[in-house]
């Protein structure tokens, strides 16, 4: 989206499932597919600048989860769907045209298209995802150059990525 919007707020096992890398591990391993998303939310929110909010249903299986981030909160329901967690949070909003609606719920989308806030799939925002961490790959790589315009905006260092991982996984053992 050419928009940069302040807020998101993000259907979260429904991004996870639009990530084949992440969602691999539903099966056999939810949380950390959890961790995993977090961590590539934590640093998307950091390089756009942008606040995000992740729900999830139920309750939280891990302290490191609840841990919020810089930009990033983290939603656990206990027990009510996370569907009605982000109608609440979408009727609550006043400045509208901050906010953007990640998700490939029809349900939550029509609510808050009636609302006139914008949605988008849960499969374009993962691509979207995608190319930023590719374009932050680039960077990495020797000889690889920029235009000036494009090297003052906040990429992901090494260092970023490092903070995120130690941040949710310190408590794994």
């Amino acid at each position: 989206m050419s928009y940069q919007f302040r807020n998101l707020i993000i259907d979260g096992y429904n991004l996870i499932h639009a990530i084949p890398a992440i969602a691999r591990y539903v099966d056999t391993d939810l949380r950390r597919a959890r961790e995993l998303l977090l961590i590539k939310l934590a640093v998307y929110s950091r390089l756009k600048q942008t606040r995000i909010t992740v729900v999830f249903d139920g309750q939280n299986a891990g302290a490191d989860l609840q841990a919020d981030q810089p930009g990033l909160t983290v939603v656990f329901t206990h027990g009510r769907k996370a569907d009605q967690e982000i109608k609440d949070r979408l009727s609550r909003i006043t400045s509208k045209k901050d906010w953007l609606i990640i998700t490939s719920d029809f349900d939550i989308r029509y609510f808050a298209d009636g609302l006139m806030i914008k949605t988008q799939s849960s499969q374009e925002f993962a691509a979207e995802l995608q190319a930023a961490d590719s374009k932050g790959r680039k960077k990495d790589r020797p000889g690889a150059s920029s235009p000036p315009e494009a090297r003052d905006k906040k990429k992901p260092t090494r260092e970023d990525l490092a903070w995120a991982y130690e941040v949710f996984l310190k408590n794994k053992k």
